[in-house]
């Protein structure tokens, strides 16, 4: 019998042409709405959507539309037009937010796909299909816009555990490597999880690769499955005097690289690449040193303690500590009143059997919180460097969304040192680690704990719809509650999306009043604002958040 591993069912079928009708229907112009994309009866039918992308790319991919003809081809836009600025973004951006978030969505269907039981020879076919599709969507985007998407692709071939298609994905990894610094770790991570795989694929090839990004992930999956004893020798052990010899390269490079960033490339977002990179494959082989505990790596660990860079620091004295090298445990001891490491340096102390030598001061729980935000604000998708001031200015204990007890919450004053000046802004930790681009330095405490509250919840039944895509009867109540808003409270009333929440409705948009805009959030009772910020759509997000935030403690306080 001849098997069809496309679902061509009318469900199926009727399902597809839903998704491609969001697609083409939603928002371009990016904001608080979301593009939500129905998930399939069936994981299976997601194979449909991954072909029709991949054969028609050319009509979907923002990056390979054709460029405009005729009458407005040569026609100038002027960006500060509101109507102009508007046409300019459908233009150039038509539907890239949302068919990132369908691309995201098609790899957790996929992801899902490969993860169903091997109960017959159709499973396995189908297993290997999802693996195919993934692959070759993967293909398409590679060097487009879509480079966050990368990794979540490459990880299908890898998460489901079958010897040829984890062939596929190392062939793609070595072939066709992802461009985004992050795409390698978490094509790669499935292995963290999965049981049973044949390692002899993965290793030793994979060393054979030039690209940081990957050498660095493969080197902590063979730290983890020596440490975990799920190997009897360490997979970098053959290789163990090269990577010795690297490791040294790597300090000398990252070196040169503190005293003369210049010498690596005239822009900060080349330099940067070369950092990222240097440092995580300085720390994997750090943790490689470690593992395999040959003494004769010492020497270059003691090179890497020298740098400035915290984590390499950190990482060269816990190696050190494990090879029975007092000096690194000092080191390690030593580095816990920095709070960018602290949290990291408490583990391997913990580890070492070193932790009382530590001062109680730096072990507490503000000593962890605060570590936690300013560890947060050195990624570099969000500051990229650790702060040089942290500040306490509340603790409290609060209930907190999703957890069943309150939590111990914080909101810290960071900033960062200039020349003539200091950047500021407040940051919570505790369950969660955020600080956002609007300064909330006027904000009440009790206000700001509600913002960061209200940016934590997820859940099915709180989202937005925005203003021009409302059901009849939302669309009624918006034009209710706007009337309700005017004139005392604004002259005009933009509304930007209604959201639901939990079964309540509150309208989130802009009002203004004496030529002054200000964003508001109105649930029909209550009108919530943020005077303190000026008017802006992040303004906005975070007036909806504080507004969530009130109800959530108003529940549950």
């Amino acid at each position: 019998m001849e098997i069809d591993p496309f679902e061509s069912s009318d469900e199926a079928h009727l399902w597809s042409l839903r998704v491609f009708q969001k697609l083409e229907t939603a928002t371009r112009v990016e904001g608080t709405g979301r593009s939500e994309f129905p998930d399939p009866d069936s994981p299976f039918w997601s194979f449909a959507v991954a072909r029709e992308l991949t054969e028609n790319w050319e009509h979907y991919s923002p990056d390979l539309r054709p460029t405009p003809q005729g009458p407005q081809a040569n026609q100038s836009v002027d960006l500060t037009d509101p109507d102009d600025a508007s046409d300019a973004s459908l233009l150039h951006q038509p539907n890239f937010g949302a068919l990132e978030k369908l691309l995201h969505k098609l790899a957790q269907w996929l992801r899902q796909s490969v993860a169903a039981p091997l109960d017959s020879e159709e499973a396995v076919l189908r297993r290997l299909v999802a693996v195919q599709c993934a692959a070759e969507l993967y293909l398409k985007i590679r060097h487009g816009r879509f480079t966050r998407v990368e990794g979540a692709l490459l990880q299908v071939p890898f998460a489901s555990g079958h010897s040829t298609a984890i062939r596929m994905g190392i062939d793609l990894l070595l072939q066709q490597p992802p461009d985004a610094w992050t795409s390698a770790s978490l094509a790669l991570s499935p292995l963290l999880q999965i049981d049973d795989w044949d390692t002899s694929i993965v290793f030793p090839r994979v060393f054979d690769t030039a690209n940081p990004s990957i050498l660095s992930s493969a080197l902590d999956i063979a730290n983890h499955l020596f440490t975990q004893r799920k190997v009897d020798s360490h997979p970098a052990k053959e290789r163990y005097p090269l990577f010795v010899k690297l490791l040294g390269e790597m300090v000398q490079r990252l070196g040169v690289l503190e005293e003369n960033p210049s010498k690596f490339g005239d822009s900060a977002e080349s330099i940067q690449r070369i950092l990222f990179d240097s440092v995580s494959l300085c720390v994997s082989l750090c943790h490689t040193m470690s593992a395999i505990g040959d003494a004769s790596c010492i020497g270059k660990l003691n090179q890497a303690l020298e740098l400035k860079h915290r984590r390499i620091r950190t990482e060269a004295a816990f190696a050190l500590g494990k090879l029975g090298e007092q000096h690194g445990i000092d080191a390690l001891v030593e580095m816990a009143i920095d709070p960018a490491v602290r949290t990291r340096v408490l583990a391997y102390s913990e580890e070492l059997g070193c932790i009382e030598k530590i001062d109680e001061q730096y072990r507490s729980i503000l000593a962890l919180a605060e570590s936690q935000l300013a560890q947060w604000l050195a990624q570099v998708e969000n500051m990229g460097l650790p702060p040089t001031r942290l500040e306490l200015l509340e603790q409290r204990t609060l209930p907190w969304p999703g957890f069943e007890s309150p939590q111990e919450c914080f909101l810290f004053r960071f900033g960062y040192g200039m020349r003539d000046s200091e950047f500021s802004n407040v940051g919570f930790a505790g369950p969660t680690s955020k600080a956002f681009s609007q300064d909330l330095a006027n904000v009440s405490m009790d206000d700001a704990f509600a913002i960061f509250a209200g940016w934590d919840i997820e859940h099915p039944e709180a989202y937005e719809t925005p203003a021009d895509r409302l059901s009849t009867s939302d669309e009624a109540t918006m034009m209710e509650w706007g009337q309700m808003l005017q004139p005392d409270k604004f002259e005009v009333v933009e509304p930007a999306f209604l959201a639901h929440f939990f079964g309540n409705r509150v309208l989130v948009g802009m009002g203004e009043k004496g030529g002054r805009k200000q964003p508001f959030a109105f649930d029909g009772k209550e009108l919530v604002t943020l005077p303190s910020l000026a008017p802006s759509p992040d303004a906005l997000t975070l007036t909806y958040y504080l507004w969530r935030g009130r109800e959530f403690f108003h529940t549950f306080a």
